[in-house]
This record gives structure tokens, sequence and C-alpha cells, in this order.
């Protein structure tokens, strides 16, 4: 994770504000760690605190999206994540780690 840190921080230094990265969606099981070492490269990270079900994970990143796509900011768009996983017992699983984030930044990249 260490690593890919200094290239976030590489990348960002040669890039104008439009075109840095600002986030970070880590959708694997356990990705917590890494995300804590990542969040202060970019100005959010979200993670996964325990092990998920794919089809938990795929709910909430539709509705991730779904709120970025509708305008939200990131904290709301976290939330509709949230709301759109069925399981109950998995609601708790994704994790947001926020650092200064702008209106209207929100370029996105996800590893998986």
């Amino acid at each position: 994770m260490d690593m890919i840190a200094d290239l976030i921080k590489i990348h960002n230094k040669n890039q104008t504000l439009n075109d840095s990265l600002i986030g970070l969606i880590l959708s694997s099981c356990y990705s917590e760690v890494g995300a804590k070492k990542l969040v202060n490269s970019v100005n959010f990270v979200i993670a996964m605190s325990d092990s998920i079900l794919v089809d938990s994970a795929i709910q909430f990143v539709e509705g991730f999206y779904s709120g970025i796509k509708s305008g939200k900011n990131i904290q709301d768009s976290f939330d509709s994540g949230l709301a759109y996983i069925i399981d109950k017992n998995e609601k708790n699983i994704p994790i947001l780690l926020l650092k200064n984030i702008k209106c209207g930044e929100q370029k996105l990249i996800i590893y998986q």
C-alpha cells in the first residue's frame, strides 16, 4: 500500500486540480488497513472492514455511484451505497475515511 500511496502522490503532483486523483474504492475484503495508509494520499478512501459477499459489495457500489451520478457529495453517496445493501448484517462492513473533500471533485478509481 505504501507504494500505491507514493504513486498517487507522484501522479497528483504532476496534474492540474481537475486531473488529480481524489478518491479510491477498495472493494476487496479486509481492505481497511490499506485504506488507512492511502487516505493521506487522497481525499477519501472507501474500504471493507471485514469479509463481504460479492452481491453486497456490488449493491454498495451501485448505490454509491447512483449518489455520485445524482450530484450527491461523497458522504451522502456513501450513505446511499449502504442503503442499497440488502443483507442487514453487511451494512456495517463498508467504511469511509475522509480528508479535505472539496465540492465538485468526484473523480474516482476502483481497485478490486
